[in-house]
């Protein structure tokens, strides 16, 4: 970071751990972010599946930070899963660079919060043009075939703005 620049920050929720993790691009967040900060439900949501290799990756980040503090919750944000909720708190009181969401409901309610929003797709392009991943379609084909639901119209997107089409 360059002297008197502002801290990158993000909040990451679930899901875009898991697809980073996924598809071999986790390594983005080190680059784009000074500190990426896990809420502590986010932790456990990574930490309730035996085996998974989330939490080992993590830890082997330089720069994340698990937040297990209490923040309130948004009323706008109380019917979302409870990784979604505690991201959205913490983004509202930190005002983080930006919030990592995948889920379109929370996104939905995140962008009625006034908070800038980036999913794990997005986090693809910005790995490419890095040099961290070749490319995107490869990692999209990994995300889809674990069930992550995106559109065409993201998928097209992200393609197009990687040069894959």
């Amino acid at each position: 970071m360059e002297p008197g620049a502002a801290a990158r920050i993000a909040v990451s929720n679930t899901t875009p751990i898991i697809g980073l993790v996924e598809t071999g691009a986790l390594t983005v967040l080190t680059r784009r972010f000074d500190r990426v900060l896990i809420p502590g439900a986010v932790w456990t949501e990574l930490n309730d599946k035996p085996g998974a290799p989330e939490p080992a990756a993590l830890t082997g980040l330089a720069g994340w930070t698990c937040d297990p503090g209490e923040y309130p919750i948004p009323a706008r944000a109380a019917r979302l899963g409870a990784g979604e909720r505690h991201a959205i708190a913490i983004a509202c009181q930190r005002q983080p660079t930006v919030l990592l969401l995948d889920e379109h409901k929370a996104r939905g309610v995140a962008a009625q919060l006034g908070l800038r929003v980036m999913g794990t797709v997005g986090l693809l392009v910005e790995a490419k043009h890095l040099g961290i991943i070749p490319a995107v379609e490869p990692c999209i084909a990994r995300l889809l075939a674990r069930n992550f639901r995106l559109s065409d119209r993201v998928i097209d997107a992200a393609l197009r703005a990687a040069g894959e089409r």
